[in-house]
């Protein structure tokens, strides 16, 4: 797994977790490899259906001006580890799905061991068959260009 970016969780008015943070990642475009990069906001879903159902839209992030807007761009799932060795802790199950990319990205956000609501969100390229070949068009690690501050 790739470190791709992070997460910093706090508590909203109503008790629940909220998140922010930011991903980059190197994607190919038809001028050649370019430099992904965009800040994230993960909102508490509000009429939540089920247990299987996302606990958190996934917002992008872009300045224009002084102000700041968001579009959704994934889901997300806050869960808790029920087994091995992480278990008892919290993750994010991430799906994101912006146009830009080629294919949507299905990352995993871990809590960094003694930094409460501090994550790491992990990219796992899928591998194909062997009788496949090429690439697959799926995102690489950036090298972790990612900015200290989230400015949001």
């Amino acid at each position: 797994m790739s470190r791709i970016g992070r997460l910093e969780t706090s508590s909203n008015d109503h008790g629940e977790t909220i998140a922010k943070g930011q991903i980059a990642v190197q994607v190919m475009t038809p001028a050649g490899l370019s430099l992904f990069k965009t800040y994230l906001r993960f909102d508490p879903v509000e009429d939540r259906r089920s247990d299987k159902s996302p606990s958190h839209e996934v917002m992008s992030m872009m300045q224009q001006g002084e102000r700041w807007h968001a579009s959704q761009v994934g889901s997300a799932w806050l869960r808790t580890v029920e087994r091995g060795q992480f278990s008892g802790q919290r993750m994010f199950s991430i799906n994101i799905d912006i146009p830009g990319l080629m294919i949507p990205l299905d990352v995993a956000a871990f809590e960094r061991e003694g930094e409460q609501g501090q994550f790491e969100i992990a990219y796992s390229r899928r591998r194909k068959a062997a009788s496949g070949g090429g690439s697959d068009g799926a995102p690489s690690p950036s090298g972790g260009d990612l900015d200290d501050e989230i400015p949001f």
